[in-house]
């Protein structure tokens, strides 16, 4: 997207600049919005009729940056794909919006938002209409390894059977954590998880220490010992519950599981120990 007249955020320097060649822009469909649980502090999402485009205004959502600059409503133009549009302002998102797909995650905070809409009227210049549909069906798949060669097939006979013409498919393995399948916030998954481990280790020692014989000699070794012992366990369990998360949950990922807790546990923190 290019405008000559208004102030956007520039592609390149992710500055307000006024009539750069080109700005912070993408384009969504109904599903990602769905999927990614968009909250605005002003206006409003797209609606479905939103996604059919049968000419006139094309509504935008702004992010966060561009509260203090464009109100709910503002009207400008700007050329999208060789074509001059008129777009209107429909809703600004909440402070750090993002896209969160695998592979990758987009601040939305300085982007303006264009629905990856169908065109229901096609001009006689279509050239960047092309363009458009060949963004709209550009994207990110994934598929379990070992349904790998039956999803890319299936791909294949889909692209001949639309008579899509020509394309390319560029293949890489994507690794999974526990943040990105979830969604959870770093800070709170650490914090969320650390008050766990409190709650286990208070229950620990008042119920199951009491009938071990435990001798201290030295507290600050002991104390040294807990903590490091804590922390192999916290990231173990990290670890493992990522690893467990993205594959199948079946009885012997569960035990691979319960094996890492149970060793670093009894290995680190051996109960009953001389220290």
């Amino acid at each position: 997207m290019r405008s000559e007249s208004e102030s956007f955020f520039d592609y390149e320097t992710e500055t307000l600049q006024k009539g750069g060649d080109a700005v912070l822009c993408v384009q969504i469909s109904e599903n990602l919005q769905n999927r990614n649980h968009f909250e605005c502090c002003r206006g409003r999402l797209f609606d479905t009729k939103d996604f059919q485009y049968y000419g006139g205004t094309i509504p935008v959502i702004l992010g966060y940056e561009y509260r203090d600059v464009y109100q709910i409503g503002f009207q400008f133009t700007a050329v999208y794909l060789y074509h001059t549009y008129n777009f209107e302002v429909v809703g600004i998102l909440e402070k750090n919006s993002i896209i969160q797909n695998p592979g990758t995650t987009i601040l939305l905070d300085k982007y303006i938002i264009m629905p990856g809409f169908n065109v229901c009227s096609m001009p006689q210049e279509n050239a960047g209409i092309t363009i458009h549909y060949a963004n709209k069906t550009s994207g990110c798949l994934v598929a379990p390894t070992e349904k790998f060669a039956e999803v890319s097939n299936c791909i294949k006979q889909l692209l001949l059977d639309q008579k899509c013409g020509y394309y390319t498919m560029d293949i890489f393995p994507v690794k999974y954590n526990v943040i990105e399948k979830t969604g959870f916030d770093i800070g709170s998954f650490i914090i969320g998880l650390s008050i766990i481990f409190l709650a286990f280790h208070i229950l620990y020692y008042r119920h199951v220490k009491k009938t071990k014989k435990y001798i201290i000699k030295n507290r600050v070794f002991f104390a040294c010992a807990e903590l490091a012992g804590t922390g192999l366990l916290f990231l173990t369990t990290y670890y493992a519950f990522s690893f467990l998360i993205s594959m199948k949950m079946d009885m012997r990922i569960l035990g691979i599981f319960g094996i890492f807790v149970i060793v670093t546990k009894y290995v680190y923190l051996p109960p009953g120990r001389e220290i």
